[in-house]
């Protein structure tokens, strides 16, 4: 089956409706019994593309080899992925169930078909904030032997992980992908490399492979591509409740925005920027978050950022003209902007009509997506949502996610007026 193809397919299963709440995929059945949409996981025998590997994929797949539905239009039905969907793939998804060792096929951010060790038992994984949010959510630190650390670690965000970096369990990589980082990989037992996308190089990529490990490229970026990585990492690691959690928590509170907004959901003008005048365009991340809060974001250029430098007027345009303006910076949990922090921000961006309404704002980049979410949609609209709606959702992620955590929220600041 050509990656191509899959690819394609799998790009369908995971719209989302233009209002920001899940679309039903145009692949799924009209029956209920079987999964709605989502960017749920990716790992072939997973034939309804639900958070889990179950009964009802045996159910699916069996109705597939009977002819009351169409093979074409479940992909992760194949599960042996050898172009039929038969008696075979019954038999495997049976031992994925029963955690059986073996090999399974997974599909990653390259449209590439993976074969990965199952159940995946060791593993390094390497990336930013989104991957230690995947690590959290999913609890798989017990079975990490590296992972990347980078600046923006965070004992409270980060806790297990960072204690057990601390403690001298799990191998802290520079994130610069040296030769001494493989030197002391080299030295450890692992079996699987997740790898968020363009986070390691070809050719240490290639290394890894050579040392027998499963590597697998994931997109991490985005908050749907997230849910999707958990919801594919947590059958991988027998973690698919958690997964299931952290895909309900994300599914209600989008659902929450759009439902509160209503008629004024994309009506609220926003730009967006990060790193120090670095504005996102319609590739960001950080842009689709937006649209998710329910903003309607101004940007209008294919590419991930553009900058804007003193004596630029190009963002002073009309048509670039928001009513908000988040900027988006990576701060530990305890800490606070600096003062020279935000004095260079204002100097970037100071006569945009957002700065002189006084609705420029700075956001911790070290909050879990869904929580920037949160933040920007009662900034955007606070008339609809009840005082700290957005402090109570991120109480509930370090409630839910965060294991051991006394972290009271309300006590510490996750955004900031510059204006």
């Amino acid at each position: 089956m050509e990656s191509k193809k899959i690819i394609a397919i799998f790009a369908v299963v995971i719209i989302v409706a233009a209002a920001g709440a899940f679309a039903i995929s145009a692949l799924m059945s009209d029956d209920d019994s079987f999964a709605e949409a989502g960017d749920q996981g990716a790992v072939f025998g997973n034939a309804d593309g639900d958070c889990e590997v179950d009964s009802r994929d045996i159910e699916l797949i069996e109705a597939i080899i009977a002819g009351e539905y169409d093979a074409a239009d479940y992909p992760f039905a194949d599960a042996n992925c050898d172009g039929t969907v038969d008696e075979k793939d019954v038999s495997m998804t049976e031992d994925i169930i029963d955690r059986k060792n073996m090999r399974v096929n997974v599909l990653d951010v390259n449209g590439d078909i993976i074969s990965v060790q199952f159940p995946v038992t060791k593993v390094m994984v390497t990336g930013g904030t989104n991957s230690r949010v995947m690590t959290a959510v999913l609890g798989i630190e017990d079975i990490m032997v590296a992972a990347y650390v980078g600046s923006t670690i965070d004992r409270v965000m980060d806790k297990t992980l960072y204690s057990y970096i601390d403690q001298g369990k799990i191998l802290a990589l520079s994130g610069d992908n040296t030769a001494a980082d493989f030197d002391e990989l080299s030295k450890l037992d692992f079996g699987t490399a997740i790898i968020e996308e363009d986070a390691m190089s070809d050719d240490n990529i290639k290394t890894l492979q050579s040392w027998g490990v499963d590597v697998l490229e994931m997109n991490l970026t985005g908050a749907f591509e997230t849910m999707g990585v958990i919801s594919t990492i947590g059958i991988l690691t027998g973690d698919e409740d958690r997964a299931n959690d952290y895909y309900d928590y994300c599914e209600d509170l989008y659902d929450t925005i759009e439902k509160n907004l209503g008629d004024k959901f994309g009506e609220t003008t926003v730009m967006c920027a990060t790193m120090s005048n670095s504005v996102s365009g319609t590739l960001s991340d950080y842009y689709a978050a937006t649209i998710i809060a329910g903003g309607n974001n101004l940007a209008d250029w294919e590419d991930k950022t553009k900058k804007f430098n003193v004596g630029d007027t190009w963002l002073l345009d009309p048509k670039y003209q928001s009513e908000y303006m988040f900027h988006f910076k990576s701060l530990t949990y305890e800490s606070e902007p600096s003062t020279a922090d935000l004095d260079k921000y204002r100097k970037y961006f100071e006569n945009t009509s957002a700065y002189k309404d006084g609705k420029y704002y700075l956001i911790n980049g070290l909050c879990p997506t869904p929580v920037r979410v949160a933040y920007m949609a009662e900034l955007l609209n606070p008339e609809c949502f009840d005082e700290g709606w957005a402090d109570k959702i991120h109480q509930k992620y370090f409630d839910q996610f965060i294991e051991g955590s006394d972290w009271d929220v309300t006590e510490h600041n996750s955004w900031w007026s510059v204006a």
